[in-house]
């Protein structure tokens, strides 16, 4: 009987994955589904999450047990069965918003109990920017998932019921509250198809209508609406070539979506606009902070998806080499 491949979770932070292609990476975390044994996976998996501090993280030696009851709760989220923990890194990321305000196009953000009235106990800090998800899959410990590798992995790889982050700059166990279970919940909307607003936006952005786009943003839809592949706005225009979308985007949304990955070819916005050879637009997500390193499902980077252009391949790799101040005067831009 075939049985699905078993990711290896031995080494802290996963550095042993760096010495496999991606591309079989991505085999050896295809959801349940996608092999010939059937197994049921679920339409939607209901998640708390629970912060753990770097520092309690050390100060026990990564133990399993002792951190899962330190651990303080953040809220719950309500992904896809088949989601990946980049997606899922932007669900946990809602849950630090402000429930007041607009909500975000596609989900739904709500109190657990909220015939109640009042808001049950949860953590009242907020996530720091450098947070980490944990693997709780181990009998003995928790190990940390490198961000640059969340796209390979789905989120039934590392957890059950609960789903564990190690807040770099979080607050001890013992300075948050951990009375009940969270507050808040993300969920997507019932069925989440696309609205007309968020169609025109995806279209916008690939035909390169600026004012049509705008109006969208204006109208409430988030840049973080993807379409059936999984691209957003941004991979479309730099998709494209439009640079002023691009430039619109890049100020405009959030610093997600610079290395946000498409579900197809696991691309980043860099690495459309370097498979297409769009050389002001990869200057500017280069200046924005896009990441050169990020490789996509065949294991490529942007610097590889350039080949044939050989200067835009050689002004990529120069950016991989020089520090963050360096000047990028050195790419020609095409009229």
């Amino acid at each position: 009987m075939v049985q699905k491949s078993k990711r290896r979770t031995s080494v802290p932070l996963l550095n042993d994955i760096q010495k496999v292609c991606a591309a079989d990476l991505r085999r050896l975390s295809a959801p349940p589904d996608s092999f010939s044994v059937p197994h049921a996976v679920p339409d939607r998996l209901r998640l708390r999450v629970n912060r753990i501090s770097l520092q309690e993280y050390d100060r026990l030696q990564y133990d399993k047990e002792r951190l899962r009851d330190i651990s303080i709760p953040v809220g719950i989220v309500v992904v896809r069965g088949d989601c990946d923990l980049e997606t899922c890194r932007l669900y946990i990321d809602r849950l630090q918003e402000d429930i007041h305000q607009a909500p975000s196009t596609g989900h739904r953000v709500h109190y657990q109990d909220e015939s109640r009235g009042v808001p049950m106990s949860s953590s009242t800090s907020r996530l720091s920017p450098h947070w980490s998800f944990l693997d709780s899959t181990s009998a003995d410990r928790f190990y940390r998932i490198d961000k640059a590798q969340e796209h390979l992995h789905f989120v039934t790889e590392i957890c059950q019921d609960e789903v564990f982050i190690l807040d770099h700059e979080g607050p001890l166990g013992s300075q948050g509250s951990t009375i009940g279970m969270p507050d808040l919940v993300v969920e997507p909307t019932a069925g989440s198809p696309l609205s007309l607003d968020e169609q025109a936006l995806l279209t916008a952005a690939s035909s390169g209508d600026l004012s049509l786009l705008t109006e969208c943003v204006r109208r409430g839809v988030s840049l973080l609406v993807r379409d059936s592949d999984g691209c957003s706005a941004l991979h479309l225009a730099a998709q494209n070539g439009h640079t002023d979308l691009v430039s619109y985007i890049l100020q405009q949304g959030s610093k997600i979506l610079l290395d946000l990955t498409d579900r197809e070819r696991g691309d980043t916005a860099l690495h459309k606009a370097a498979s297409e050879k769009q050389h002001a637009v990869c200057q500017l997500l280069v200046e924005a902070g896009a990441s050169l390193e990020k490789t996509n499902f065949q294991g490529k980077t942007p610097v590889d998806q350039a080949v044939g252009d050989s200067e835009l391949t050689s002004y990529l790799s120069s950016q991989q080499r020089a520090p963050p101040s360096a000047s990028n005067e050195d790419l020609e831009t095409a009229v």
